[in-house]
């Protein structure tokens, strides 16, 4: 039993790499506590700090929901990961009216996301390693 957690760009995974889309279904098949998939945003050029009003972040992060429960049908995302870990207020605002339950970025680089486990959604800094 290993815990498996996948971000998905969304207009980068289209479910036409067929072995990672299959291993990602079968991965999401065996449920949250096995296997969960997190927004990582709709495309790499958009960084969340950027954001000019929680509807400009919630645009950006709804799009790659929506191609989230498209791919996965049944399937409800529940955290975000900012593209290069980078966000604000508004990202914030954004994922709680998409009804996540955590927003996570990186202690190791300049976001500075801090641990809060009072907010909601979640604030859960973590240490990353790109592979």
């Amino acid at each position: 039993g290993i815990a498996v957690t996948a971000g998905i760009i969304g207009d980068y995974f289209t479910g036409e790499d067929t072995p990672l889309y299959t291993a990602l279904q079968r991965c999401v098949s065996l449920g949250k506590s096995k296997c969960a998939l997190f927004n990582h945003g709709a495309d790499a050029s958009y960084t969340y700090d950027q954001a000019t009003s929680a509807t400009d972040a919630y645009n950006h992060m709804k799009t790659c929901d929506a191609k989230i429960k498209s791919l996965f049908p049944g399937y409800t995302v529940d955290m975000f990961v900012p593209h290069q870990n980078a966000w604000n207020q508004y990202t914030l605002q954004a994922a709680k009216q998409l009804g996540y339950s955590a927003v996570s970025a990186s202690i190791d680089d300049y976001s500075n996301l801090p641990y809060d486990t009072t907010t909601d959604p979640l604030q859960l800094s973590q240490h990353t390693e790109t592979g």
